[in-house]
């Protein structure tokens, strides 16, 4: 074995976690919220997100729509608790033009 366990390119099982069902309406919504299409939103967490995110993806969005901005009007339309602290628009990285 010459090469390192991490550099495993995981892409394929990534999308695998974002395709199954329960994930899937998980996406959806989350685009339509973003106004993105799902397609350009399954491509920014592949590329962004670890698997831990990933696969933890539904339960955040569902614990997020319950608990963020809790009584704060404007930051539920905006999104900031729910965006930041449940589900992190951009995952560990910092490249920009993922959410162009």
């Amino acid at each position: 074995m010459t090469g390192y366990l991490y550099e495993k390119d995981l892409r394929q099982m990534k999308y695998t976690i974002l395709t199954s069902t329960k994930h899937d309406e998980t996406v959806r919504a989350i685009a339509e919220r973003l106004g993105m299409s799902d397609a350009k939103l399954r491509m920014m967490l592949i590329r962004r997100f670890d698997m831990s995110l990933l696969e933890n993806l539904e339960s955040r969005w569902q614990m997020g729509q319950r608990h963020a901005n809790d009584g704060d009007p404007v930051a539920e339309e905006l999104g900031y608790e729910l965006f930041t602290r449940f589900i992190p628009p951009r995952g560990y990285g910092n490249d920009a033009d993922d959410l162009q």
